[in-house]
């Protein structure tokens, strides 16, 4: 009998060993897919279609045309945007903001804008996730 039980744990421990390794995958590609949401998006959908809508709204409303361009220049860099000017008149904007994080999924937060000795005349913001 304690020779029986002496094979238990060899049984037992290759089944563990994969439970182990399935639930410590499934715990870093979940973790992956988990992104901080930057204070101006927060308490929107959790349906990624209706992310983008939802952001856009939040900065049109809290910058809506006609806001002072610093501010809206001071709240995208305590969220840790990372603020430029962009060259291609293409894009239809002069400044971008992104928020980015990158690990299982790439999740990209971005706002566009133009201003207008210092006042905002037009923003667009989007949201952006794409997953292995």
């Amino acid at each position: 009998m304690v020779a029986e039980c002496m094979r238990c744990p060899s049984r037992v421990q290759p089944d563990m060993r994969r439970h182990i390794t399935f639930a410590a995958l499934a715990t870093v590609s979940l973790s992956g897919c988990y992104s901080t949401v930057p204070t101006i998006a927060q308490g929107g959908p959790k349906n990624v279609e209706l992310v983008t809508p939802y952001f856009d709204g939040q900065v049109k409303q809290r910058f809506p045309a006609g806001s002072d361009e610093k501010e809206l220049r001071a709240e995208l860099h305590r969220e840790s945007f990372r603020i430029s000017e962009t060259n291609d008149l293409h894009v239809g904007y002069q400044y971008i903001a992104t928020y980015q994080e990158n690990g299982v999924c790439k999740v990209s937060w971005t706002v566009r804008w133009n201003a207008d000795q210092g006042k905002i005349t037009n923003t667009t913001a989007t949201y952006a996730q794409t997953c292995l």
